[in-house]
């Protein structure tokens, strides 16, 4: 039982763990799927805020990195934090050209020690699930948005370059 108790101490310190808040698919190689994860330490954000990491299904399920050229349209830019919230941009979602305000910035808050990220689209808060950028190698041509609304209803969106 010691060496149990060690071991979770060991894997988990401080309480710190990535929590898996959305994902990020592709036309191009679709079994790749890149998971965007709030870096939480005792049910509190803490730097880097965001990490975005590739679960590698097309190939041994490994998890991988963003390589550089990735990193210009889905490396997360945080752009406000605190302990229990904090807001990034993608340069991915801002090439769709979506009209005002809308899908512009992803805001995280901390729930019941989880992390949820929403999104606004015509004034109407979204929790997000997924993001299916429809890509050509790395140029996005558009993307088809999945989350839930407020009411728990489901929400879609398709865009188009």
């Amino acid at each position: 039982m010691k060496t149990l108790i060690l071991a979770l101490t060991i894997l988990f310190p401080l309480s710190s763990f990535a929590n898996s808040m959305f994902t990020i698919s592709k036309t191009y190689k679709p079994k790749n799927v890149l998971h965007y994860e709030a870096v939480v330490k005792n049910c509190k954000f803490v730097t880097p805020y965001v990490s975005a990491q590739w679960k590698m299904g097309e190939e041994r399920g490994q998890r991988e990195g963003l390589t550089a050229t990735e990193r210009k349209y889905l490396q997360p830019k945080v752009t406000y934090s605190k302990d229990k919230e904090f807001d990034f941009t993608l340069d991915a979602v801002k090439e769709l050209n979506v009209g005002g305000n809308d899908l512009r910035e992803i805001k995280v808050r901390m729930k019941n020690c989880r992390a949820q990220a929403f999104t606004e689209y015509k004034g109407q808060e979204i929790e997000l699930t997924n993001i299916n950028l429809k890509t050509t190698l790395m140029t996005v041509k558009g993307a088809t948005i999945t989350g839930k609304k407020a009411d728990g209803s489901r929400f879609i969106l398709n865009l188009s370059k």
